[in-house]
């Protein structure tokens, strides 16, 4: 179940990916480079969040309880920042 969970993780990594900012996209007509730097950071920190957390699927069997908690209080933490 695991494997399956991390590959979810990832998948959703790549589409955090494919929503980064490339060159000559629309962003916006009022859009500051401060807050286009800003969404580019969030969505990173996302995709960070993302891979992080299919790792610790890939390793929940030898992970501590608290340690688990820890992990997805972080999770929610960034993704509601993200969000």
């Amino acid at each position: 179940m695991n494997d399956g969970l991390a590959a979810t993780w990832e998948r959703r990594a790549r589409q955090f990916e494919a929503a980064l900012p490339r060159e000559g996209d629309f962003q916006g007509r009022d859009v500051t480079p401060a807050q286009r730097a800003e969404r580019e950071r969030a969505l990173r920190a996302t995709i960070a969040a993302c891979r992080a957390r299919a790792a610790a699927a890939r390793l929940h069997d030898g992970i501590d309880a608290d340690v688990a908690h820890a992990l997805r209080s972080a999770e929610a933490d960034v993704m509601g920042r993200a969000s």
